[in-house]
């Protein structure tokens, strides 16, 4: 008895432990998704509820998963006040799990102020990191440690290295389908063609390559509603735009500031060009304002760039209004920024040639190419025999090659067949250990005379045999994935209602469940469910009653699955049920039912009980 309620026990524990971590795991990808379409302040909410809920039930790598998100989405946002405290938080969790791929990114943010703040001084430390993600292959975040390297090579005017990396990047995200970063990236590659060919090396801008990028990203955005990577564009072109087409300069910043103010995105750098362009009509006062609101956001947000543009800018709208005290305090302002940030320029060469080392790839692979080309046709005009006699190698090669692909796919199939039969032994005996606890269970309760007891000895042997069952169904078929769900609880219902033997009682069932496939982790805690269900209804729904009915009726919905069981027996009366008062059976269902991510409807109708159960499934 104490060995059946401590696997019960465990049974539970184990249910409710997976749901929460599942259901963890669902807060993180909806804050996620929240994020990506400007909601911050939703997915904040949910972050924090995460953390709390994660930090109560002491699962420390959810602390630190939630941690990190966390800061992630307050640096997205531009508060950087409190994102150390978050990433150091995530990077403890981290280290004492050993979760490299974790570790390297909570290392990733606390390098965002230092960066902010002295680019070329993080250089060194970004590559190491990237590392180590491509040691571990991890993709995902070896391209975001570049996007970083991009930044710090944008600060350093290194445009070379960041063209080359942009389109690496471009290429993963198309590769990968993240829509996201793909249109991110786009606005990047043409603010690059206007930064890299315009007024800072004295010549004209790719107007036409600035357009075309910043076009691609605006549909991007507007697409999945990436309202932050929208303003972002607008601004850009309206800093080409307005010294030559204030009119439609000044549309495209009505627009990024209508955006900004709706999803309250707070971009350091509008009210900057919003000020240039206000000084060009003439509102030198408006202008001013707008400067003022430009230098406050960019010092908290430590975008120093964005301060000395708004100091200079002070500086010019004050002396053209005859203020020269404050100009000449905007002017000495503008000077502290630029010393505390004229130390970087003397990394730029150092920094340009580590970057250029480990990421020009373009240029390296196309000398080699070069050297390749050239190499080969010397060897065609000096030695065309030897040419020859290379080709009647490879066809050589080929052959044999193809000789062994026959021979591998030989092997490969035998092994296959061996596995095959190897996982159907592994079901028979699973299903025979199970029959073996359940024969053993027999003979336990052959001693017991307590009849509240054997009742229990029953119940386990009944969720026994259904777990059993769903094993007996696996070897007896070749495909292994999916079970048919109609044969499955056809014969589950046979087995409980032989196990029950409803002595001058006619009952009869109708269970419809055709073209419904299930797979083995979605079927054993949804046979759990549906065995108690049975036993519950053999058990106390026909006692007054010398005939009844039952029905299960299961299907797909475009979501997971929609089940409805049902008798016409004498009812039950839910509202009288206390949580105290509930049994092992309730409490597996409820623990089952959020395991299956889904919810149960109980109710009394004219002809018995009902449940309505809706889950969307295991997929693992």
């Amino acid at each position: 008895m104490k060995k059946t309620l401590l696997i019960g026990f465990l049974l539970s524990l184990t249910c409710l432990l997976k749901a929460n971590e599942i259901q963890f795991s669902v807060v993180l990808n909806r804050a996620n998704k929240l994020s990506a379409v400007s909601k911050s302040n939703e997915a904040l909410k949910l972050l924090w509820d995460g953390l709390q809920q994660s930090e109560n039930q002491k699962n420390v790598k959810y602390v630190g998963l939630f941690s990190l998100a966390l800061a992630d989405e307050y640096l997205y946002i531009n508060q950087i006040d409190s994102i150390d405290f978050y990433y150091g938080e995530a990077l403890k969790i981290f280290e004492s799990l050993e979760l490299e791929s974790e570790l390297i990114r909570a290392k990733l943010g606390l390098l965002e102020l230092p960066r902010r703040t002295n680019p070329s001084s993080t250089m060194d430390k970004y590559l190491e990191l990237l590392k180590r993600a491509r040691a571990i292959n991890d993709n995902a975040t070896y391209y975001l440690i570049l996007e970083k390297i991009i930044m710090v090579n944008n600060g350093m005017e290194n445009y070379t290295e960041a063209f080359a990396q942009t389109h690496e990047c471009i290429n993963y995200y198309l590769a990968v389908k993240d829509t996201l970063r793909l249109a991110i990236k786009y606005r990047e590659l043409g603010a690059l063609f206007f930064t890299h060919f315009g007024s800072r090396n004295g010549l004209p801008y790719d107007k036409d390559s600035c357009f075309y990028y910043h076009d691609k990203a605006i549909k991007l955005s507007y697409k999945i509603g990436a309202y932050r990577n929208l303003v972002f564009a607008y601004q850009r072109l309206s800093w080409m735009l307005y010294k030559t087409d204030l009119s439609l300069a000044w549309k495209y910043i009505k627009t990024a500031d209508s955006i900004d103010k709706l999803y309250d995105i707070k971009s350091p750098q509008l009210p900057n060009i919003m000020s240039f362009s206000l000084f060009k009509m003439g509102k030198v006062k408006e202008a001013i304002q707008k400067s003022k609101e430009a230098l406050d956001l960019g010092l908290k947000a430590k975008q120093l760039f964005i301060g000395i543009q708004a100091t200079d800018q002070l500086c010019i709208y004050y002396k053209a209004i005859k203020r020269y005290d404050s100009a000449l305090y905007y002017n000495e302002m503008s000077h502290l920024f630029n010393d505390s940030i004229r130390s970087q320029r003397n990394y730029k060469d150092a920094a340009k040639m580590q970057a250029k080392l480990e990421f020009d790839k373009a240029s390296y692979e196309k000398e080699l190419i070069q050297k390749e080309e050239i190499k080969r046709q010397s060897v065609i005009q000096k030695f065309t025999l030897a040419t020859i006699i290379l080709l009647l190698i490879i066809i050589i090669v080929v052959y044999r090659a193809y000789l062994h692909y026959k021979k591998s796919t030989a092997i490969i199939k035998a092994q296959n067949d061996e596995k095959t039969i190897l996982i159907k032994e592994i079901h028979h005996r699973v299903k025979n250990n199970l029959s073996v606890i359940s024969g053993i269970l027999d003979l336990q309760k052959r001693n017991i005379k307590d009849e509240q007891m054997l009742e229990v000895f029953k119940d386990a042997k009944s969720r026994i045999n259904s777990m059993a069952l769903v094993h007996k169904n696996l070897y007896e078929q070749d495909d292994f994935s999916t079970i048919d769900a109609q044969s499955y609880f056809e014969n589950l219902y046979i087995t409980v209602s032989s196990a029950y033997k409803l002595q001058g009682k006619n009952i009869v069932y109708n269970i419809q469940c055709k073209n419904v496939n299930i797979n083995l982790d979605t079927l054993i805690p949804l046979a759990l469910i549906t065995n108690e269900l049975l036993t519950n209804s053999f058990k106390y729904a026909f006692n007054e009653r010398g005939k009844g009915r039952i029905e299960l009726l299961l299907k797909n919905t475009d979501t997971g699955f929609e089940m409805q069981y049902s008798d016409d027996g004498i009812g039950y009366n839910f509202e009288e049920l206390k949580p105290e008062n509930e049994g092992l059976g309730t409490l597996l269902i409820n623990g089952l039912i959020k395991q299956l991510d889904g919810n149960l409807k109980k109710e009394n109708t004219s002809n018995g009980l009902a449940y309505f159960f809706m889950f969307k499934g295991i997929h693992l």
